[in-house]
């Protein structure tokens, strides 16, 4: 009994407060579901066959797609990965509970239906509204106003910031190249160019 109860302290403590939380969110909203469908049995509906199951899990990621469920002061459209997380959530709590998990076909795969179900949501999701960069120039006004130790090591790390940002394509467009090859060079503003720049006598801070 000593090592089963280690185990599962050690189980406790490998699962974040964050993610505590978010799971048992999401169990409540699974259980105000099946409040809404009039669902008397067991929610871990153990009286259900598989398809059942997996229709009724369904229809609880349409219903928290749309918002019906939680404060009805939040209620709006969630995006496709709010939904499936929270039908996730609730299929690992029946798998913590010594259940099959609802949501997985016979080979163990997620089921076709959420899958489906889960593409047609992200079709429908608006497009993600990425932050505009700022320009090069703000790092070279860092650089330049960097009067102290202190705020040049400040203005360096940025530098190396922006120039991974230059790697993975933040600042730059590639078409079908690799956007991990991008060259930064393009734009002039490299970091060893940045640091040259504001202060030629020094050594670049970038090679």
């Amino acid at each position: 009994m000593d090592l089963d109860s280690g185990a599962a302290l050690a189980r406790e403590r490998g699962v974040t407060k964050g993610t505590i939380t978010k799971h048992s969110g999401s169990w409540n909203l699974w259980l105000e579901f099946l409040g809404r469908v009039e669902h008397r049995g067991s929610p871990f509906l153990d009286e259900l066959g598989p398809t059942a199951q997996l229709r009724l899990c369904g229809a609880f990621m349409h219903a928290r797609r749309r918002g019906d469920l939680g404060p009805a002061t939040r209620a709006r459209q969630v995006t496709a990965g709010s939904a499936r997380e929270t039908l996730d959530n609730v299929a690992t709590a029946f798998v913590e509970n010594n259940r099959a998990s609802p949501i997985l076909d016979s080979r163990g795969k997620v089921h076709q239906h959420i899958r489906r179900q889960t593409s047609g949501y992200k079709r429908d999701d608006p497009p993600k509204q990425h932050q505009k960069a700022m320009p090069p120039i703000v790092f070279r006004y860092r650089l330049r106003m960097a009067k102290h130790a202190r705020a040049r090591a400040r203005a360096h790390l940025l530098g190396g910031a922006v120039f991974f940002a230059m790697r993975s394509c933040e600042y730059t467009s590639v078409g079908k190249r690799d956007r991990k090859t991008k060259e930064p060079s393009k734009f002039g503003t490299s970091p060893s160019c940045l640091a040259t720049e504001s202060f030629p006598r020094r050594t670049p801070a970038y090679t």
